[in-house]
């Protein structure tokens, strides 16, 4: 596609320079100058339609070919884009399947390897309180035994209290394919409006400014001030 061609605003350029040059340096001092003002504003707005207009066809003829550019782009895509999305969900189908179930396989191997290590540690304590038991009998004095009883007690609650290690087998990872890359993203959905905390709310400013266009001042919004501030326009 060629270089967009321009219009020529060299003339425009040449006759409104003046129009600018007096307004940039205009000053509202009094009555006569605020009605010069006006003149010089209506000046810019006249020679504003003139840009406008200049430019107009171009802006048109540029608008109407991006628009078929678009629309060969967007028929030309859209088989791709479907296709695409079909084995995404596919894809992401598949994944999230192959993550749910490495996941309770690993929950399994985890659950069984704390039962072994919680059998372990009770075998370890039966141990400790059968040895302390034989040793109390054989002990010569029954304080000796006491003494006996207290540290295998001590021995069998160390034994109980100490952390947890796991010897949990390795489990397979889950699968994945050159270029493709899953996430888990965190959505949400609105079940019951009425609950949604207050700090989630947006107030509907457009719904707001019409209240305030209709009522003015009289508007009764709380937590809303009304005000007004001038604005100055000029009628072509």
């Amino acid at each position: 596609m060629g270089e967009v061609q321009l219009p020529d605003v060299h003339e425009i350029e040449q006759q409104s320079f003046p129009i600018v040059a007096q307004a940039n340096g205009f000053e509202v001092i009094d009555k006569a100058s605020l009605d010069s003002a006006a003149e010089l504003m209506q000046e810019c707005k006249r020679w504003q339609k003139e840009v406008r207009a200049t430019f107009g066809p171009a802006k048109q003829a540029a608008h109407d070919a991006h628009k078929k550019i678009i629309a060969a782009e967007r028929e030309k895509l859209q088989p791709f884009e479907e296709a695409e999305r079909t084995l995404k969900q596919k894809t992401g189908a598949y994944i999230q399947a192959e993550n749910r179930r490495i996941a309770e396989e690993r929950r399994k191997a985890e659950a069984e390897a704390r039962a072994k290590e919680e059998a372990r540690r009770q075998e370890e304590m039966r141990r400790v309180r059968a040895e302390a038991a034989r040793a109390a009998k054989a002990a010569a004095t029954k304080r000796e035994a006491e003494r006996i009883r207290r540290d295998a007690q001590q021995a069998a609650a160390e034994v109980k209290a100490a952390p947890v290690a796991l010897e949990v087998p390795e489990v397979e990872e889950a699968p994945k394919a050159s270029g493709v890359v899953s996430r888990t993203v965190r959505k949400f959905r609105i079940v019951d409006v009425n609950k949604i905390p207050r700090k989630f709310m947006v107030p509907d400013e457009v719904k707001i400014r019409k209240v305030v266009q209709a009522l003015g001042a009289d508007a009764d919004i709380p937590g809303v001030e009304v005000y007004e501030e001038n604005q100055v326009a000029v009628r072509a």
